[in-house]
């Protein structure tokens, strides 16, 4: 699964916690690509995508 523009729109709560869910369960069993201007490093700092940094913060390590 490719996901691009992570963190350019704005997501409500539901959303963020339906995409944790979504990563969750493909984390073992798929690969999943994430397409961003922002650096992975600056996520955090993105209110957009501060509830995400921490479902998706271990992808690095795979």
């Amino acid at each position: 699964m490719i996901i691009d523009e992570v963190g350019f729109n704005e997501i409500s709560p539901l959303e963020s916690k339906l995409f944790f869910q979504l990563i969750d369960m493909r984390y073992t069993k798929r690969s999943t690509i994430f397409i961003s201007n922002i650096t992975f490093d600056k996520w955090s700092q993105s209110v957009t995508v501060v509830c995400l940094v921490t479902g998706i913060s271990r992808l690095p390590s795979k």
